[in-house]
């Protein structure tokens, strides 16, 4: 029984940025590389900035973070700082 491979549930924090940026549906999707594709390129574009979200920094420089997506994808990463941002003031 290898359970440390196995995905561990997602709690607090974590759990309030995966659920502002849409991320549910691929939070135990491996993200990919050069070689296993993983997730999809918006995805990857909302890991990023769940990454710089959890930090929770009072401020937060995204340079081109929607280039080349769609303008649905470019949307919720958008809705999802915002989100974030409004649950930080609390």
């Amino acid at each position: 029984n290898n359970t440390e491979n196995e995905p561990k549930p997602v709690t607090g924090a974590v759990s309030e940025v995966v659920e502002a940026l849409g991320l549910t549906n691929a939070q135990n999707t491996i993200a990919g590389d050069e070689i296993f594709r993983g997730i999809s390129g918006g995805e990857k574009k909302r890991l990023t900035v769940g990454e710089m979200l959890f930090m929770r920094q009072p401020v937060m420089l995204c340079d081109e973070i929607t280039t080349g997506l769609d303008s649905t994808t470019a949307f919720r990463i958008v809705e999802g700082i915002c989100r974030s941002a409004k649950t930080m003031q609390t």
